[in-house]
């Protein structure tokens, strides 16, 4: 099929694969999930679509459109409306009888963010759009404007001086960004954009959950210094995808060929807790030791395992840990164990996404 026959078809270009792929990591912000996305193009100019989606990061999985309608067909399909803010609104029922923010984390179903990485569908969500103001069918304006229910980033694009539609645009929440055609490094400055606004997809929809988290002194990862070894993780790990796992600010992370990892982080005043109930416990004068000079930290997924671990049985929960020098003294792990008892078979990666996936029909 020759690339004007795709465009003409939805369907992408593939000749940016022929480049050498361009790194990229999950770096932290503040979300209870993350996961690579999709972002559509729609330009009725072939010659701007090729330029532009051939400079597009090349593990970024997008669909551009020569037609407007085709283009709003396509993310009727794609987009996953109200998903996430259904899962906290069933969470946070709480607040309406009057339970502090601890009482509400209790009865969070982490899970039901984690199991996200069994849904093959999740790198096909449209996030974001790159749209042109001058087309014959639809104009980017009304386009916009049809999408305004969704939280769908949008950037709009154009060869005209339009800066007051621009302005009532910006005023009507209907356009996110706005790029001349003309500007010097237009196609690089769309693509950091949309790396952007992706991630304001995932803030924006994970505000409810993380704000109430954030509000306990044992959620550590609103320590600059603990985001920082996130972030490196992310980087020699080729992590693409998190999922936040519990109300500390514990995550599962996948790695862009899906292998899971875990990132296990507990304070100085936790792991001496920890220690006092592994001594009450009768666990060995090694394992006491270990946990004292913050060698190894433990992790249990529920308080059943915590109180089950008599004696020895601690081993088990031990992990290899290094020490982060923050606002407090903490102590962190990178988990290659299968801590929760994934179905590492039916993950589909971001990797095989791309191979053999994407584009989306």
């Amino acid at each position: 099929m020759s690339n004007e026959n795709r465009i003409l078809s939805g369907k992408p270009s593939l000749t940016r694969k022929s480049r050498p792929p361009k790194k990229i990591s999950a770096d932290f912000i503040p979300v209870s999930l993350y996961h690579p996305t999709s972002v559509v193009v729609v330009d009725d100019s072939r010659s701007f679509l090729n330029d532009l989606t051939f400079a597009l990061n090349t593990k970024l999985s997008y669909v551009d459109f020569c037609e407007p309608n085709e283009a709003l067909s396509f993310i009727e399909r794609s987009y996953s409306p109200g998903e996430l803010e259904k899962t906290f609104a069933e969470n946070y029922e709480a607040e309406n009888y009057g339970l502090n923010a601890t009482e509400q984390q209790m009865k969070i179903d982490f899970s039901s963010l984690y199991k996200k990485i069994y849904d093959p569908k999740r790198f096909m969500e449209t996030t974001a759009l790159v749209v042109d103001y001058s087309m014959p069918e639809i104009m980017g304006d009304e386009f916009c404007e049809r999408l305004q229910a969704t939280s769908i980033k949008k950037i709009m694009v154009t060869s005209e001086a339009i800066n007051q539609l621009a302005i009532n645009l910006f005023n009507n929440g209907a356009l996110n960004k706005f790029i001349s055609k003309s500007m010097p490094n237009a196609n690089k400055i769309i693509n950091n954009l949309i790396v952007e606004l992706q991630k304001s997809y995932f803030v924006e929809r994970s505000k409810t959950l993380y704000e109430v988290l954030k509000q306990n002194s044992d959620f550590h990862l609103e320590d600059p210094d603990v985001r920082l070894i996130f972030n490196n993780i992310c980087k020699k790990y080729d992590i693409v995808e998190y999922y936040m796992i519990d109300s500390k600010g514990n995550y599962l992370l996948l790695s862009y060929k899906g292998k899971p990892y875990y990132f296990i982080v507990s304070d100085e005043k936790e792991v001496n807790e920890f220690k006092d109930i592994a001594k009450d416990q009768k666990a060995s004068p090694f394992i006491l030791k270990l946990l004292e000079a913050g060698r190894k930290i433990p992790y249990f997924t529920n308080n059943s395992e915590l109180m089950n671990a008599a004696g020895n049985a601690w081993e088990a929960y031990l992990h290899p840990a290094q020490m982060i020098a923050g606002k407090k003294t903490y102590y962190y792990s990178v988990v290659t164990e299968n801590l929760l008892g994934l179905q590492t078979d039916k993950i589909l990666s971001y990797d095989e996404y791309l191979m053999n996936v994407w584009p989306p029909r």
